[in-house]
């Protein structure tokens, strides 16, 4: 069932089908915040001074979007919110399709992170891969090298030996 986005001042339900499927609306309190740990998007209502703290304390341990719902609408709030770290600030009354699509765009940008993450993780571990095996292929060219000069030392020997040091040619580098 997709999620609802709710008012957290009136509980009303604003969009039954929400897009996309993973918005996770929650009463802003620290120790409920911070348990769920949402993976996808958390939207904070903030009513009192409380939001900022549960804010504050999610960024301690967490990178989920943080939409900020509130009627507190003033530059200072607004910038206060988002320099500790909320993603999205939205004074109440708000449009419901203009938050929808506020919610689906932070959805977007943090599946689009985790691919990111993901796939550098990936070029890191094969990078470390291709390095070891360029340092194990330096080391076998060395080998190599020393073996071809032992070989060299020795055919020269055995051409000495045998009498035959003019007609035996050194390999080439």
């Amino acid at each position: 069932m997709p999620p609802e986005v709710i008012d957290n001042d009136t509980q009303q339900v604003l969009a039954p089908t929400a897009p996309p499927a993973s918005a996770r609306p929650l009463e802003a309190t620290a120790r409920a915040a911070v348990a769920l740990r949402p993976d996808d998007l958390l939207a904070l209502a903030v009513q009192r001074g409380d939001g900022i703290d549960v804010l504050r304390e999610l960024r301690k341990n967490s990178d989920v979007p943080v939409i900020i719902a509130t009627a507190r609408g003033d530059e200072t709030d607004r910038i206060v919110g988002l320099e500790l770290g909320a993603d999205d600030y939205v004074v109440k009354p708000f449009q419901t399709d203009e938050v929808l699509s506020r919610v689906a765009t932070h959805l977007r940008l943090n599946r689009l992170t985790r691919e990111l993450r993901e796939k550098n993780l990936a070029l890191e571990t094969r990078t470390a891969e291709l390095t070891a095996e360029m340092q194990r292929r330096k080391q076998a060219e060395l080998a190599l090298e020393r073996a071809d000069e032992q070989l060299a030392v020795m055919s020269g020997r055995e051409a000495e030996r045998w009498n035959v040091a003019g007609l035996v040619g050194a390999s080439r580098h």
